[in-house]
């Protein structure tokens, strides 16, 4: 449940971050999605998520804004959609 609740909140904080091109907004969710993904073995999604956090992180040094990673961003969210929906076929008993 948990992954769910936080996972749904890191995303839309992602989403909002690259709305209001604020580099520094990416970093924390970015870094809290991929944890979690990796906990429950969603690697494909880790592995995005972490490709924004690392990218965030140089971009918040060289002071500019990662305008690349809006394919990314959009992937992010369709992964973590297909994430749950293969939580849900998993943990459904019937």
């Amino acid at each position: 449940g948990y992954f769910r609740e936080d996972g749904t909140k890191s995303v839309s904080q992602i989403e909002q971050a690259m709305r209001d091109q604020n580099t520094v907004a990416l970093v924390i969710p970015a870094h809290t999605i991929k944890g979690e993904a990796r906990q429950f073995g969603a690697e494909p999604l880790a592995k995005v998520a972490e490709l924004i956090e690392s990218t965030a992180r140089l971009c918040v040094e060289t002071r500019r804004f990662p305008d690349e990673l809006v394919p990314q961003v959009v992937e992010l969210r369709k992964l973590f959609s297909q994430t749950m929906e293969l939580f849900d076929k998993a943990t459904n008993p019937l």
